[in-house]
């Protein structure tokens, strides 16, 4: 009797063993449609793909019929087509490349500068300070004239001579921080790389820059603020 019941108990738990070692070995019904195999455990992690098209994120793939609008396509060593995600600096991209190049680079750049011949993309997560987070100190990020527009929508330009940094191409103080002097007669101010001899230079606390000043007729210079200030007569009685 106690033989019988063992059988049976047998002929149940065999198989019910057998099915989950085959589930652990057999590719589960994966989230996507194009995965060959995936984790059985999490069906969203795809081991291996039908399709050519992967893409590879934290060590899984994502199978996709083809490459999205921000990656290129690359044969790895067994000759599948992988996916690959184009630099931040990239508008499209051909490949691994931060400059604009036909086969393996941008497409075009959300932010350019010239180097030389060359068209070089630029990220930075501060779009304002993104030519001098770049290394490109003496730089002001400008609009693309209609012929930059063709590979990027906006560019880095150098600044006036006379500035170390600034925000447009001009010698205005407002605009420029002054690289040597800042000349003014007292009503009007530019930044300037000399300093005339009929002006005088001081060095206002906490400028960077020599400030070059002349007042004109009826004012005196003061020191202390580097600005022209009317002259006070005094009467003597």
């Amino acid at each position: 009797m106690l033989n019988h019941i063992f059988l049976i108990y047998l002929s149940v738990l065999i198989p019910f063993m057998n099915s989950i070692e085959l589930a652990e070995l057999t590719p589960s019904p994966c989230g996507d449609e194009h995965c060959l195999y995936c984790d059985y455990k999490h069906l969203r992690y795809c081991n291996d793909c039908q399709i050519a098209q992967t893409t590879t994120i934290s060590g899984f793939k994502h199978c996709q019929t083809e490459c999205y609008a921000n990656q290129y396509g690359r044969y790895n060593n067994t000759s599948v087509e992988e996916c690959m995600f184009c630099d931040r600096a990239c508008e499209g991209c051909n490949g691994p490349l931060q400059v604009v190049e036909e086969k393996m680079g941008c497409k075009r750049c959300k932010v350019g500068i010239y180097e030389g011949e060359m068209k070089k993309c630029l990220h930075s997560e501060n779009s304002q300070t993104i030519c001098s987070d770049n290394g490109h100190k003496n730089y002001y990020r400008d609009t693309s004239n209609s012929s930059e527009k063709l590979w990027t929508d906006s560019i880095c330009r150098e600044c006036h001579s006379t500035c170390s940094s600034c925000s447009s191409y001009t010698n205005d103080p407002i605009t420029c921080v002054c690289k040597l002097f800042k000349k003014t007669d007292g009503s009007t101010s530019e930044c300037s790389n000399f300093c005339p001899s009929d002006y005088r230079k001081l060095q206002i606390e906490h400028e960077p820059y020599q400030t070059c000043i002349k007042c004109p007729e009826g004012y005196e210079l003061n020191v202390i603020t580097g600005k022209c200030d009317k002259e006070v007569s005094i009467w003597s009685w």
